[in-house]
């Protein structure tokens, strides 16, 4: 064997050690979350926590982040829109180095998108569009096509219609299952209706999107009556594909509940919390976390509410995404390089 063999035969042993590694780290997941008071996009990874990228200029408030085909996403918007609106949903490139920041869509309909999911069937992002009380019409739920920015009503909200229905929603999370199904929080719109907006029942509702990127909602959950009280802010939503997690700032705490929508099944894992925002699963550690803009915090617990710990302090995270390692994807990245020049 010569000198040259050892030498690579070496080297691939080397690269799948680092690769197993990387496939063990590859189970941590890092949690990618935009920042509202720096307006910037950040890491937490092995609990640490880094800038990614910084948005500049005036008129952005940052919110929901997701990532579709290799490409990030994120809505910006204000609760009382300006007319015509300001908001925005801005694509990166390479977020990890060398980010190239463009703008996909802007101004009207686009409002104040909030919750932000990808419907890869449609080509769509679907955005919660939440413009506030009484400022604008096009309340509702807004599909933008990724390949040009076209936007369309996926759902528009009827405000005239009976209790429960779909209004004032903040965000949207996909089924782990069916590409096709999502899940809506709405702030209100529940059967409860009583004074002001911390008044009205918050409801869970199903979204059926098809391939042109139309929708329909039925309701899972009203959550205006329950065991724990009258649920009525509820503004973010997560599932694990067997139940839902959301937070309410009313009652203060972090709840359960079957993905069927059995009342029966809501449980509160965590008590005492300020002012739940985003809600969001982490498959790799099978924890739930969430933001607190009262708290400017973000935390997290497991499935069952205990091993609370904080991610993060003094940041408004209003969009939260859970990735694998990037160090352990690129790890295997560059395993999966060498063995195909090998291969050659």
């Amino acid at each position: 064997m010569n000198i040259r063999t050892i030498s690579r035969l070496s080297a691939l042993g080397a690269i799948a050690g680092l690769a197993t590694s990387a496939h063990a780290a590859f189970q941590n997941g890092d949690l990618i979350y935009t920042d509202a008071l720096s307006n910037t996009v950040n890491i937490n990874s092995g609990g640490v926590n880094s800038n990614l990228y910084t948005f500049g200029g005036p008129d952005i408030r940052l919110a929901g982040i997701t990532r579709a085909n290799g490409r990030w996403y994120i809505n910006s918007g204000f609760a009382s829109p300006s007319d015509p609106s300001e908001a925005a949903i801005f694509e990166l490139k390479k977020l990890f180095g060398n980010t190239v920041e463009s703008t996909l869509a802007s101004s009207n309909p686009l409002l104040n998108p909030i919750g932000i999911a990808y419907h890869r069937a449609s080509d769509r992002l679907l955005s919660i569009n939440n413009p506030g009380p009484g400022s604008q019409p096009d309340e509702g739920i807004l599909g933008t096509r990724t390949s040009d920015g076209d936007v369309i009503f996926t759902f528009e909200e009827d405000p005239t219609g009976p209790f429960p229905r779909h209004q004032a929603a903040s965000r949207i999370v996909r089924d782990t299952s069916n590409p096709d199904v999502f899940y809506t929080i709405s702030v209100n719109g529940g059967v409860l209706q009583g004074p002001g907006n911390e008044g009205k029942g918050s409801v869970i509702y199903r979204l059926d999107v098809d391939n042109d990127g139309v929708g329909t909602v039925a309701p899972v959950a009203d959550l205006s009556f329950t065991s724990f009280g009258n649920i009525t802010f509820v503004r973010g939503i997560a599932t694990d594909g067997q139940s839902f997690f959301f937070g309410d700032n009313q009652t203060n705490a972090i709840y359960s509940l079957d993905i069927s929508g059995d009342l029966t099944t809501l449980q509160q894992i965590v008590t005492g919390v300020t002012r739940p925002n985003d809600i969001i699963y982490n498959p790799f550690t099978n924890k739930i976390i969430w933001s607190d803009n009262f708290d400017e915090a973000i935390y997290q617990v497991n499935v069952d509410g205990t091993g609370f710990e904080t991610l993060a302090t003094g940041v408004n995270a209003r969009g939260l995404y859970v990735i694998p390692t990037p160090g352990a994807a690129a790890l295997l990245g560059l395993a999966g390089l060498v063995g195909v020049r090998r291969r050659r």
